[in-house]
């Protein structure tokens, strides 16, 4: 087995890709034009003949050189092609940090470490039809359907729409979350890049005066939805209109073969949220190393 780090200028971007495309657990965020976008930096530990990535994202502060997780990546860690040891794992991860001291990543596979902790994700599939997908719901989801049911709602695809959603997005909920003007740029960079694929989903819903009640933005990729922008208006949020939105979303896309990927969340509202479509747990791990010199290292705690 031959595990080299490599420089993101020497990444052979087709078998990087080649990899994500046939791994068990591909994902978006590790395709190398989404990696490109959203890090600053980012190296790899390559298997062999990529036949398993690891992507690191990386910055440089007061000289160090450090991993940190990218926003509006929820998970990267390794993407495999057949099914990799415990033992490469870790030597992958050692190899790691022998080039960084200090490596904060939200990771797909589970590390035994006691930094580490356990991140909720919840998926749905929806390749049944929209009543069977129905059934499954909780009777909490149901009855706050039915009282949004009550209201004058309209359901709408506005794909080309993303940045006013992304405007509304960075007023109500970046600062909140920690995210910058710079992230925000790469995101509608993505988009954008999705949208000429037509892999871009921007679904609203109004009311009768067209006034915005709530959105979702939603990234397509292989058989994957996935849930990356939600925004509920004041006046939604009394309606219950994110019930109506992603009720509808369910229609759109029921009898087809993707995963709706809720992307979270250890928030304890929306997770209180998305356990209502009483969908698949399907947990990612935060992966902590700290081996500064001491007298820096407390600033990382």
């Amino acid at each position: 087995m031959n595990i080299r780090y490599i420089k993101q200028a020497d990444v052979d971007k087709e078998r990087w890709d080649t990899c994500i495309d046939n791994s068990l657990n591909g994902l978006i965020y590790a395709r190398s034009w989404y990696l490109d976008q959203i890090c600053t930096n980012w190296d790899a530990i390559v298997l062999d003949n990529y036949e398993a990535v690891l992507p690191l994202p990386w910055r440089k502060k007061m000289g160090i050189k450090y991993v940190y997780p990218p926003v509006f990546a929820q998970q990267l860690g390794f993407f495999c092609t057949k099914a990799v040891n415990a033992g490469a794992i870790n030597e992958c991860l050692q190899l790691a940090s022998k080039h960084f001291k200090f490596i904060e990543l939200y990771i797909n596979q589970p590390i035994l470490s006691e930094n580490n902790k356990v991140c909720t994700n919840y998926i749905l599939h929806l390749d049944k039809d929209y009543e069977t997908i129905k059934q499954q719901l909780s009777g909490r989801f149901i009855q706050s359907l039915k009282r949004a049911a009550r209201y004058n709602m309209h359901y709408k695809a506005t794909d080309e729409e993303y940045h006013n959603i992304l405007d509304i997005y960075q007023q109500q909920y970046a600062e909140k979350s920690g995210t910058t003007p710079e992230d925000l740029l790469n995101l509608k960079n993505i988009f954008a890049a999705l949208l000429s694929k037509n892999r871009l989903h921007v679904r609203n819903v109004t009311n009768d005066r067209s006034d915005l009640l709530a959105s979702v933005i939603l990234m397509e990729d292989d058989n994957r939805l996935y849930n990356i922008i939600n925004i509920i208006e004041p006046n939604g949020r009394t309606l219950e209109a994110n019930y109506f939105l992603y009720n509808e979303v369910l229609k759109e896309f029921s009898n087809q073969n993707f995963v709706l990927d809720f992307e979270g969340s250890d928030l304890p509202g929306v997770a209180k949220f998305y356990q209502k479509f009483n969908a698949v747990y399907e947990p990612f791990y935060f992966y902590k190393v700290n081996n500064l010199p001491f007298y820096i290292k407390w600033l990382k705690h």
